[in-house]
Order: structure tokens, then sequence, then C-alpha cells
């Protein structure tokens, strides 16, 4: 069995982080039972893999697996196809890199295609101090320490979209 809290992994797991097209809303239920199973059954070079996964503000599948179990090649590539048939079997977007993730001004999280987003900061509906959610962080203790989260003044989004 390799399905662990995610607070129990070391801050030196590899993250990963799946930002939603839409809020998971009711489907929120399915992606929680089928990461449970696939965590529980996820393997490493044909060893357990000890991991676990946080869904977060509704819009947000964080995934973290032990380093030292070397999750590379072919468990990533089982978790990417994972992330693949919820986007077929939810209709929504996981795997989209052309998103950007942010906190609107009511609190709730929206995503937008950079070109939107480009066009939000100069409308100036999104600020420097727009929170905004970086989906390439790649450790876990980035997730913990709150780096994946922050004003865009503070991000690569700031310097993308002019908001420094």
């Amino acid at each position: 069995m390799s399905l662990t809290s995610i607070h129990d992994l070391d801050g030196d797991a590899k993250a990963w982080v799946f930002g939603a097209s839409r809020p998971f809303g009711g489907d929120g239920v399915a992606i929680r039972a089928t990461m449970e199973r696939f965590i529980d059954e996820w393997t490493a070079h044909g060893a357990d893999l000890p991991a676990g996964f946080d869904l977060v503000d509704d819009r947000f599948l964080v995934v973290a697996a032990d380093e030292g179990a070397q999750p590379g090649g072919c468990a990533v590539d089982r978790l990417f196809d994972l992330m693949r048939d919820f986007e077929r079997q939810l209709g929504l977007s996981m795997i989209d890199s052309g998103l950007v993730f942010f906190r609107d001004s009511s609190g709730s999280v929206r995503s937008a295609s950079r070109a939107e987003f480009r066009e939000l900061a100069a409308a100036g509906e999104v600020s420097r101090d727009t929170i905004v959610f970086d989906t390439s962080i790649d450790r876990l203790a980035d997730y913990r320490e709150g780096r994946w989260s922050r004003p865009a003044a503070e991000s690569w989004h700031g310097a993308a979209f002019g908001l420094k």
C-alpha cells in the first residue's frame, strides 16, 4: 500500500499540480476515490511508491510522491494517463499548460487562457496584487510553504503579463 497523507511526505517529495479548467463540483468525489485507488496501486520500478494527494479550492489536484522511490518514466506516464482519463470522462482540462489560474476579486479561483489573462491585466481586472497559482512547482515544500499561490508581482506571472 503506497497511499499516505500528503502531509506525511518529506518536503523534497516530487509534486505535480493539476489545475482544472472548471470547478470539480460533484466530480471531486469521483476524483478522490479514483486517486485513492490509483495511488494505492502506484509503483515505481516495481516497488511501492509512497504518495498522497490533496484536492484544493475545488480546482486543483496536488499529487506528491516520495522522491527516494524515484518516481520517473513509467510511473509519471501512468499519472498523466490518469489525468487524460479525467479529462475525457469529466469534460475538463487538467494538463493544459496554457491556462492561468488566479483568484478573482470575489475570492473565487478562475482560469483563463494566457491571451485572456493578458487582456484582463491590460484592462486592470487583474493586478500585481492578484493571487495567481503556479502549477509548475515540482517540490512538495513549494506547495506547503505557499510558493505556488502568491501575488502576481512575486511570481513569474508578473513579468510575463506586465504586472511587476
